[in-house]
């Protein structure tokens, strides 16, 4: 459980960042071809890679964080208990928000926020939905081509070993017909 702290207007520097569209969807990505999502898009679909999704899970989730608006903020040099932690509430300039990131330099009082839309490209960033089926569709399609190659490749070796039969039996028809000839035109000088 996550602790609240208060700071108010005890900070060197405030700068609100704006909010961020509400959560209407949870997407859990399970593998390349595979993800389970609950709730309808709209606002901001919270999308994270979770080799052991369930449907149970992203629904549990949703429920929990439908409706919520992720409030960017920046305070430098905030009169806030050293205790504090990532994901704890804060209420900070008169907004309450999240503590997402923590800078200290060393002077007892750290730079705390919740990074904007670019700040937050950087450090988590959002794949929106076309990008992640494109991107599943790219690995799908990858995948694919490399098990069509790999079968490609086990008739091709297939085809070249009749090939080395049918040259062997061939070669085996030839000598028999030589041979053949040979008795021919022994029977004819006779």
């Amino acid at each position: 459980m996550s602790d609240k702290f208060y700071v108010g207007l005890d900070v060197t520097g405030f700068q609100d960042n704006g909010k961020r569209p509400p959560i209407d969807s949870v997407t859990l990505q399970v593998d390349n071809a595979t993800v389970v999502t609950a709730g309808a898009y709209g606002g901001h679909d919270l999308y994270a890679l979770c080799p052991y999704a369930t449907q149970d899970m992203v629904t549990a989730i949703l429920l929990q964080v439908h409706g919520y608006e992720y409030q960017a903020y920046t305070a430098d040099s905030a009169n806030i208990d050293p205790a504090a932690e990532l994901g704890d509430g804060v209420d900070v300039g008169g907004i309450y928000s999240v503590i997402s990131a923590i800078q200290d330099d060393g002077n007892g009082y750290m730079s705390i926020s919740a990074p904007g839309e670019s700040e937050l490209e950087d450090e988590y960033p959002y794949r929106n939905t076309t990008d992640r089926e494109l991107s599943g569709d790219i690995d799908s399609l990858r995948a694919f081509v490399q098990q069509y190659t790999a079968i490609l490749q086990q008739e091709l070796n297939s085809v070249k070993t009749e090939l080395q039969e049918m040259r062997r039996i061939m070669a085996d028809i030839s000598g028999k017909v030589t041979e053949l000839e040979g008795r021919v035109s022994t029977l004819e000088g006779r």
